[in-house]
């Protein structure tokens, strides 16, 4: 059985055992220093600001890895008591966290992506292609994808009417041919 939370105003909410917790698991003041420590890191040499989410375009786990094990000996160092003797060093300890954070954040973001990519392609090869928001399946050829008595709008390669032609799928060329009237994307109708 499902717990109910049931507020003093007489709201109630399904449970929140076991749910994730973000408010709990993260730290504001740990995530404004830190988007304090991005932004200031957005300026580039030639003075140009970068889009703030331009890592996710991909970086190498391997330059990642290389930036963590640079951050942490610095933070190391300094955790030790120590100076810090590279000159291209982050400016304090609290610097050389973010730089962990933003390092080990990255990677496990690559990690996710091509996590997602592979799963991706595992359903797409299991499944078929999935449709865009409006329904219509990208279509690269081969034997007609659905049974031949269903309703489809295909779009060919070279139409302007961009709602596709209605038809009966057995009636319709589904190979690849090179021409104009190969099919590029269906949708199935409800008929």
């Amino acid at each position: 059985m499902t717990e109910v939370r049931k507020f003093d105003t007489g709201a109630t909410r399904s449970g929140d055992t076991g749910r994730y917790d973000p408010e709990g698991f993260l730290s504001p003041i740990v995530i404004e220093r830190y988007s304090e420590y991005l932004h200031k890191h957005r300026t580039q040499p030639d003075g140009s600001l970068r889009d703030s989410d331009n890592w996710q375009k991909g970086i190498p786990l391997a330059a990642y890895a290389k930036g963590l094990w640079r951050h942490f000996l610095h933070f190391w160092t300094r955790h030790r008591g120590f100076v810090v003797q590279d000159p291209n060093a982050s400016a304090d300890i609290e610097e050389d966290l973010c730089a962990i954070i933003f390092g080990a954040q990255g990677y496990l973001f690559e990690l996710l992506k091509e996590r997602r990519r592979a799963c991706d392609e595992i359903e797409a090869k299991t499944f078929g292609p999935l449709p865009d928001a409006d329904g219509w399946i990208p279509w690269g050829g081969g034997p007609c994808p659905v049974a031949p008595h269903v309703f489809v709008a295909a779009r060919f390669r070279t139409e302007v009417d961009v709602r596709g032609i209605p038809a009966l799928a057995g009636g319709l060329h589904w190979g690849r041919t090179g021409s104009t009237g190969d099919i590029v994307a269906y949708r199935v109708l409800d008929k």
